[in-house]
Formats: structure tokens, C-alpha cells, sequence
């Protein structure tokens, strides 16, 4: 996501006309949008599996903010700040991926020396 608004801000710095190019990086930052909701909500539910409902609630609501306040936001700074938008969200892409980056937990793999298997329940490891 943060490569593909990149790019779009470079592309909007040349005067080229490139709609091809404009298309296909269109469609990959509307893929790459559309594919990080799920791993989103399932690192929420891992989180606070007894208030599912809950936290899958308040990040489609936090979704719905941020898409009504960037809509403001790229309306209130108008097309001349086009590229600066584009930019400003490439770099907010790279923090974020840092920030999710620093705070993922990885499952142990041994204990004691001893592999740990799932067991029954996926959110509690036992010995295998």
C-alpha cells in the first residue's frame, strides 16, 4: 500500500499522462486495502476472543471514521495538494506497518526444550 501511494504521488508530480499505469496501481492500493482487514480482525479476536463482537464492531467503526475523515481531509487540502496527500499516506502506510510490525507476538516454538504443539485449544499451547 505505502509502494503503490508512492508512486501515485510520483506519477502526480510528472506531467506524463499514463492511464494504464494510473489503473493498475489503482486497483493494487484498492487490493492491498481490501486484504488487510481480515488479518486485522483475526489479530482482534486473538487479542479479546471472549469480546468478539465487540472489538470486530469497533474496528469496522474506526474503518468508516477514517474513510469519512480522509475524505475530508483530501477534500479540504483540494487537488492542488494532491501530491502531498499521496505521500503523507505513503509514509502513514510505512508507520504503520512498523507499529503492527513491533507489536506482533509470535507463538513459542519450544519450551524447556521441547516442542510445543497446539492442542485442542488453538489459543493455549500444550507439550507435544
Amino acid at each position: 500500500m505505502a509502494a503503490t501511494l508512492a508512486a501515485i504521488g510520483s506519477l502526480s508530480l510528472s506531467s506524463a499522462i499514463l492511464p494504464a499505469l494510473v489503473g493498475a496501481l489503482a486497483f493494487a492500493w484498492g487490493a492491498s486495502s481490501w486484504c488487510q482487514t481480515p488479518p486485522q480482525q483475526h489479530r482482534l479476536v486473538e487479542a479479546a476472543p471472549d469480546e468478539t463482537p465487540l472489538v470486530i464492531a469497533l474496528n469496522s467503526s474506526g474503518i468508516y471514521i477514517g474513510i469519512g475523515l480522509g475524505t475530508l481531509i483530501g477534500d479540504l487540502a483540494g487537488a492542488e495538494n494532491a501530491t502531498w496527500m499521496f505521500f503523507s499516506g505513503a509514509i502513514l502506510a510505512v508507520l504503520t506497518s512498523v507499529f503492527l510490525v513491533s507489536t506482533s507476538r509470535k507463538a513459542p516454538s519450544t519450551q524447556n526444550g521441547t516442542p510445543l504443539n497446539q492442542g485442542p485449544n488453538p489459543r493455549k499451547w500444550t507439550r507435544g
